[in-house]
């Protein structure tokens, strides 16, 4: 596998010697556009599309009919596996928007909220609260989960939910001074948004109007702006 950087992008053919298994193996001759080692491979396959591929890396010898198998069931696993952790995921996102919708729509309070968010794996309690939420217009990044992909990577807890327009996100802070942090890392992500004030969970509903203002402001801007609820002004009895 040293050379695999070349090996990948080499032009992949039919192989000579592997065409009694059967036409259904495309390989890699030994040259191509380049010198490359032979090989099998078989696609992984989503749905009807090919995410990639697995190699067997078979050099001067020819596969086996087992070894082909091998390969075969070893793509049909991975295809397997990605399935599960795209619908895992996805059933994950159902439900953390389903419960802020519950909040939008008052069925919860904001104390529910946090009981409830711990089930789902994200623990707000005893943290400073925020609401985000963000532009999710067709151009713009959010559309593709970024909103939820920077909370996660920044390491704070969040229940984050695609509400149409907009993504909205109940974050937890460690202390007030992280709150702070979020508008530098949301604006130097490219994310179009408002912040709420700090608050209590008895708050969140409150937090939610704010940093909806907050967006509508953001949105209507002629460039990817992050917005501060405090930082409306008079704006704010206009978005009312």
């Amino acid at each position: 596998v040293d050379e695999w950087s070349a090996h990948s992008r080499a032009i992949h053919e039919r192989h000579h010697s592997l065409l009694a298994h059967g036409p259904e193996v495309p390989t890699a001759p030994a040259a191509s556009f380049r010198e490359v080692a032979p090989c099998a491979r078989q696609p992984v396959v989503l749905r009807g599309e090919s995410w990639g591929w697995l190699h067997l890396l078979h050099g001067g010898k020819r596969p086996s009919p087992p070894e082909l198998r091998t390969l075969e069931r070893a793509a049909a696993a991975v295809a397997i596996s990605l399935l599960s952790e795209r619908e895992s995921g996805a059933r994950a996102s159902q439900r953390q928007t389903a419960l802020l919708n519950r909040l939008l729509l008052g069925d919860i309070t904001g104390e529910r909220f946090v009981t409830l968010a711990l089930a789902l794996g994200q623990d707000l309690r005893g943290r400073d609260l925020i609401v985000v939420t963000a532009w999710a217009g067709d151009e713009e990044p959010t559309k593709d989960h970024l909103l939820a992909h920077v909370l996660r990577e920044a390491g704070w807890p969040a229940v984050v939910g695609d509400t149409g327009d907009f993504d909205v996100a109940v974050v937890g802070l460690p202390t007030r001074t992280d709150a702070d942090e979020v508008r530098p890392l949301l604006a130097d992500h490219g994310v179009r948004a408002g912040i709420s004030r700090v608050v209590e969970p008895a708050a969140l509903p409150l937090a939610l109007r704010q940093s909806r203002s907050a967006a509508s402001v953001a949105a209507a801007a002629s460039t990817t702006e992050v917005r501060h609820f405090d930082d409306l002004g008079a704006l704010r009895l206009l978005v009312a």
